[in-house]
């Protein structure tokens, strides 16, 4: 079930580069925060993020000179965000969210998801999926903060827009992405301690000379490869032992 945060709630910081290595900052303590933050968190293979860039790109261009801050957060890599953008002509920032970090934190099963900010960090509005009813709300929430009119949602000289269409699955719940994800919240209480190889070396070669194989193949113990064998047993991770873990950043499950 989504956990979106919903009116009321705080919105989660963070800290993302954009396609072109600029920084975005959302949230926090800032005398310079806009009267209302838009993000808008897609995917490119999706077909309702698709929907529904143009018509964010349409508010940006109306209430971005009213105060209006629209940020969006690519599941993507570089390369496939760029194409994205340029596909709908879209002029807001998209900001890289490359470990899934923020998109779990958001805790959205679909993209796109929509959330509404204040200058203080409190969620106005937010919206999974596309409804057109609840953009219309969540556009007028955002007219109101910025003291502006409400744009007009409805591109000219073109279909209307529909009432409802289903998002596409958050790459969070990808198998291998989720297992990651579960190996680095897990990984903050496993007890084994961890071994940094260098990324100039490699692994296998490695804890041969550390003496930690018999000379045949090992499988390296990361702690997504840790955290799933312990799904197998209710015991806890013994703190009384050393067993080395290697660095996620060097090697992947």
């Amino acid at each position: 079930m989504s956990d979106l945060p919903r009116a009321g709630a705080t919105a989660h910081p963070f800290t993302l580069n954009d396609v072109v290595g600029a920084t975005h900052v959302f949230g926090g303590s800032r005398p310079d925060a806009a009267p209302a933050t838009l993000l808008f968190f897609f995917k490119h293979d999706c077909a309702t993020c698709d929907l529904t860039a143009p018509v964010v790109e349409r508010v940006q261009r109306r209430l971005s000179t009213a105060g209006l801050r629209v940020i969006g957060v690519s599941q993507d890599e570089a390369r496939l965000t760029r194409d994205f953008a340029e596909r709908h002509g879209v002029t807001f920032p998209c900001a890289l969210d490359l470990d899934l970090a923020v998109s779990e934190a958001y805790g959205f099963d679909a993209v796109p998801a929509l959330v509404l900010a204040a200058g203080d960090g409190s969620v106005l509005a937010s919206s999974e999926g596309w409804s057109k009813a609840e953009f219309i709300d969540l556009t007028a929430r955002a007219a109101g903060r910025c003291d502006a009119d409400p744009p007009v949602i409805e591109p000219p000289d073109a279909a209307p827009l529909p009432a409802m269409r289903p998002g596409c699955g958050s790459r969070v719940h990808d198998p291998d992405v989720a297992r990651r994800l579960a190996a680095r919240r897990d990984g903050r209480t496993l007890a084994a301690r961890r071994v940094r190889v260098p990324s100039s070396l490699d692994v296998f070669e490695f804890l041969d000379e550390q003496g930690l194989t018999d000379g045949l193949p090992v499988v390296p113990p990361t702690e997504e490869r840790v955290a799933r064998m312990l799904e197998a047993t209710s015991r806890r991770s013994p703190s009384t032992r050393s067993w080395p873990v290697a660095a996620p950043t060097t090697c992947r499950s």
